[in-house]
């Protein structure tokens, strides 16, 4: 190293007293174990929402912004677009035995990616209970309050669309 490339260095001391400052003081990452035990709360309060056919807790626990990609739909974006399907389609129909069997999760915060297949029983109005069979990838997002929310969901059917 040059002398004036050392002074320079002598000079910004400054510099490296604040990066051991800033990582010192950095906040550690939380273990995985305890990320996805509070997705799983989380996703808890989701899919029950879902099967109580309750809009306003299923609105309560998806972001701000959030975006449902689902087949035969324009993209529903946003809390209280989400709201509103989700009442147009709980007054459509019913929600029975609803099971989720997760594939995959990968966390890099502030986001989770969730894969996994589902199966729900559905019955339309007056017809009988069809069992339907389908795929979902959740995108979670822990917001600024500390909670993880669904930030985008989109899903498709394995068997026959029910509608």
């Amino acid at each position: 190293m040059t002398s004036r490339a050392l002074l320079r260095h002598r000079r910004q001391p400054h510099l490296i007293v604040g990066s051991i400052i800033i990582t010192a003081c950095a906040s550690p990452s939380p273990d995985v174990e305890t990320v996805k035990a509070e997705i799983a709360e989380a996703r808890s309060a989701f899919w029950e929402a879902h099967e109580q056919g309750d809009a306003e807790a299923l609105a309560s626990a998806v972001t701000e912004d959030a975006v449902l990609l689902a087949p035969g739909m324009d993209d529903v974006r946003g809390r209280d677009a989400l709201r509103e399907a989700a009442r147009q389609m709980f007054s459509a129909w019913t929600i029975e035995d609803f099971t989720i069997v997760e594939q995959e999760m990968r966390i890099h915060l502030p986001f989770a990616y969730e894969l996994a297949t589902y199966t729900e029983t559905i019955r339309i109005a007056d017809s009988s209970p069809r069992l339907v069979r389908g795929r979902y990838l959740l995108i979670w997002h822990k917001d600024d309050d500390g909670v993880w929310r669904v930030d985008r969901n989109m899903f498709h059917f394995i068997t026959p669309a029910p509608f």
